[in-house]
């Protein structure tokens, strides 16, 4: 026979996999449990029972999911936000809902219940913008506890790139092969003449237009065999920039207005000076300008003028035949739709020999932009399929014709069809946002210091975009950052991004790493010290992104290695506390809530469950700051009472230290024995602490609980319990492993701090002093060594620790004397 004692000092490993049970060489396996839940493992070494989850309000639908999110305008003040179908809902740090004439106040927005646990979001001081691929970007801001406004982020502009067009219409081709002479037709009017020279795509299939027929005809080669010869609407492209010469009509300044004409051919004479115009509202709606010297004109030429104020003025005209009448050799004579008003300023004209027009603009052109000459112009007007009006956003270098190919029509990279960004995050002055269904893997970065303007650019503080070296559809989810490094993570891959040694991000300086490939999911990541933690794709593991010095790169360790089984099939949420204890809660999709308790520098990785009683379901969880500025945890919770589906706001209280779920803190001034505010646990079954007292556990009826005796405060609710299963120890005999052998255990010992009762292996222990009153008296706590015998052999040697009621257990060390046959 050998007698052994042995002690387990910490549960720094937390509930480990089934699949560990027979790892006893594995150092951390001294450290575990095979079951952990309505416990929190601790940095020290102990667990403590976990925190009464208190009842806040009820959410707005019962039927319907919402989820938390926080807004954090100090470490002092913030608030945390209920997004549900289609509203916002607010609470202050004491718990409390923000109302307006005594109802929660609440403002609309755009997402709809199935969209809520994919927004992402990031803010600063009273802003936090919300990202979502359906939707454009929101911008939610703070003017007042009770105020509050969402509305379109005004970005200035959107990013903008080569796209060409996207007709609406179904394409019918002659045929699908490679050759010659193959004829393309649309459904509906999808082409221009300027569409010649521009390609034809759709999966991989790739056509040149030679020749246009009509606006539902044209003819090309086919460079790269088509899958099918008809293709549905939406979804072919007509790529790149219409094939015609532009024109501006000038190079102002920026900020000023100029036009743009497609042609085929032209020859622009020089310019001549106006120095006077007249409408002539009477003679057809018509404008005579004169100018300084004869002109030299003929009737029909086409003169374009430009430089005029009001812009009105300005665009492409064919003189009349009157020109005027007599003909007058300083006069021109051209027809307007109507009186652009009194002229401020005059401008120019000049005649435009030899000229084609040629249509290639489209009204949905209108808000893009044409890069030309050095500089940009953003399109405001359609004058006409050949011609725009516009805004000049960066100066040209030169009114000169471009040829076809050396201007570029550029649309937003966000719309209605193309989707929008689904992250962001702020790096380096800049905000930076990624991940749309149409660009996904291209991240948009705005001009330094500037979150509101994407306007693209060479210069280091201009807006930029830059595309992920990605070799599969796998999307950007993510956005955020680690010290100095943009960090991008996809559903296959991780990136960094950064400047360079002290250099910041710029559009010609952005160095990329792809360090690890392990993908990720929808579910939000989190920072955690140094380290970033993200779920992975498929939703069971959690990793740890950090910089390793010792490999010089960063890395993504994975923190559920042990207790693999502890996501169940997934996480569908997270958040983490920093204060008191660094605890990352995790919210599984059948309604489980796991913890971690973490500190990477001590080696604690500790998982554990949370169970809400009765069947109750977590949905979605966040963090924010308290009145003492500590992390407190708010959940929603989906309960079933009375017999229907309730869903409430609730949190952890860690100042309330008994298990109790939904629960209702309540004081009086004067001792009373009912207690009422518990309408939303109507009809369900409670427990009661009265004064420090575990009391008899009651049904609510009509909101409220009657007691056997006074009593001046009381914590009410859904009674929660702690259980704890240790792993079989190691012991090492003369004869080598005890495992699977016969074990006996003389005396098991718990050490334990400010505890008042237990079961331990299914013995009922209580650790009060037996006196007078005893029962009528708070339960006084105890802290110290506590021992139960157990008879007879067997080849297990765990032990069992179970919450008998509510009040909190603290567990230090457990500690067994066993003898091995």
């Amino acid at each position: 026979m050998t007698r052994v004692n042995l002690v387990q000092t910490n549960l720094t490993a937390g509930e480990v996999s089934p699949r560990m049970l027979g790892r006893v060489d594995v150092e951390r396996y001294k450290n575990g449990a095979q079951e952990l839940y309505n416990f929190l493992p601790l940095i020290h070494g102990g667990a403590r029972s976990s925190p009464a989850l208190m009842y806040r309000a009820a959410a707005k639908f019962s039927d319907k999911k919402c989820r938390l999110i926080r807004f954090e305008f100090s470490k002092t003040e913030a608030n945390m936000l209920e997004f549900g179908e289609e509203y916002i809902r607010f609470f202050d740090l004491t718990g409390a809902p923000i109302l307006e004439s005594s109802v929660p106040y609440e403002i609309a927005t755009v997402y709809q219940e199935s969209e809520l646990f994919e927004i992402e979001y990031v803010g600063g001081a009273d802003t936090i913008f919300l990202f979502h691929e359906n939707h454009p970007i929101q911008r939610l801001r703070r003017f007042a506890a009770d105020r509050w406004v969402i509305d379109e982020a005004p970005l200035d502009p959107v990013p903008f790139d080569e796209q060409g067009h996207n007709p609406n219409a179904e394409l019918t081709l002659s045929a699908a092969t490679v050759g010659t002479g193959r004829t393309f037709t649309a459904g509906s009017s999808s082409f221009l003449p300027a569409d010649v020279g521009r390609r034809i795509v759709y999966n991989g299939g790739t056509a040149l237009i030679t020749e246009y027929t009509s606006a539902t005809v044209v003819t090309g080669t086919i460079e790269i065999a088509f899958s099918s010869t008809s293709i549905d609407a939406g979804n072919w492209n007509i790529t790149g920039s219409p094939k015609a010469i532009a024109s501006p009509s000038e190079a102002p300044n920026i900020g000023e207005e100029i036009t743009i004409l497609l042609s085929t051919s032209a020859i622009y004479e020089a310019k001549k000076t106006l120095t006077d115009a007249n409408f002539l509202g009477s003679d057809g709606g018509r404008l005579q300008f004169t100018t300084a010297a004869n002109h030299g004109y003929s009737i029909g030429n086409i003169v374009r003028i430009s430089g005029c104020e009001p812009f009105e003025y300005n665009g492409t005209y064919e003189t009349k035949t009157d020109f005027p009448d007599p003909p007058d050799a300083d006069k021109i004579l051209v027809s307007y739709d109507s009186n652009p008003g009194s002229i401020t300023k005059l401008g120019t004209v000049q005649r435009i020999q030899s000229t084609a027009t040629s249509d290639g603009f489209r009204s949905e052109d209108v808000g893009s932009f044409i890069s030309i000459n050095g500089g940009l112009v953003e399109i405001t007007a359609l004058n006409s399929a050949s011609e725009i009006a516009g805004t000049v956003r960066q100066a040209l270098t030169s009114d000169a014709t471009a040829v076809a190919g050396s201007w570029t029509l550029l649309s937003p990279i966000w719309s209605e069809a193309n989707g929008y960004p689904r992250t962001g995050t702020f790096f380096q002055q800049r905000l930076v946002v990624g991940g749309s269904p149409a660009y996904p893997h291209t991240l948009a970065a705005s001009r330094t210091g500037e979150y509101l303007s994407f306007e693209i650019g060479l210069d280091d503080d201009a807006a930029f975009l830059y595309d992920l070296d990605v070799t599969e559809y796998d999307p950007i989810l993510h956005l955020t950052r680690i010290k100095n490094q943009l960090i991008a993570l996809t559903s296959g891959n991780e990136f960094t991004l950064t400047g360079g040694i002290e250099t910041p991000i710029a559009p010609l300086n952005v160095q990329v790493d792809n360090p690890t490939d392990y993908g990720c999911n929808d579910v939000r990541p989190i920072r955690v010290g140094n380290e970033l933690l993200f779920v992975n794709r498929t939703g069971r593991k959690m990793r740890a992104m950090g910089y390793q010095f010792e490999r010089d790169s960063f890395a993504s360790p994975d923190l559920t290695k042990l207790s693999e089984h502890i996501t169940g099939t997934g996480l569908l949420d997270i958040a983490y506390q920093q204060e008191s204890e660094s605890i990352v809660w995790a919210v599984r999709d059948d309604g489980v809530m796991v913890t971690m308790s973490i500190d990477r520098d001590e080696g604690v990785v500790a998982w554990a469950r949370q169970i809400t009683p009765n069947g109750g379901v977590f949905e979605s969880v966040e963090v924010i700051p308290n009145e003492d500025g500590l992390d407190e945890v708010w959940c929603v919770v989906k309960r079933t009472i009375d017999g229907s589906v309730a869903r409430y706001i609730e949190a952890f209280d860690e100042a309330i230290l008994v298990n109790l779920h939904s629960a209702v803190y309540q004081s009086s001034e004067t001792a009373t024995d009912t207690w009422s505010n518990l309408d939303h646990l109507e009809g369900e079954t409670v427990e009661i602490i009265a004064d420090g007292a575990v009391l008899e556990q009651q049904e609510v009826v009509s909101g409220a609980v009657t007691l056997e005796r006074d009593a001046f405060e009381t914590v009410i609710g859904l009674p929660a319990r702690g259980f704890i299963k240790t792993l079989n120890p190691e012991i090492i005999t003369q004869m080598g492993s005890v495992q699977g052998r016969n074990i006996r255990i003389i005396e098991s010992t718990i050490r334990v701090l400010e505890t008042v009762a237990m079961l331990i292996n299914d013995q009922y222990v209580d650790l009060r002093s037996f006196g007078s009153g005893l029962l009528d008296q708070p339960a006084p706590s105890f802290t110290g060594d506590v021992s139960v015998t157990k008879l007879g052999w067997d080849n297990n040697t765990f032990m069992t620790i179970e919450q008998a009621n509510a009040l909190p257990i603290h567990i230090l060390a457990f500690i067994m004397r066993v003898e091995s046959n």
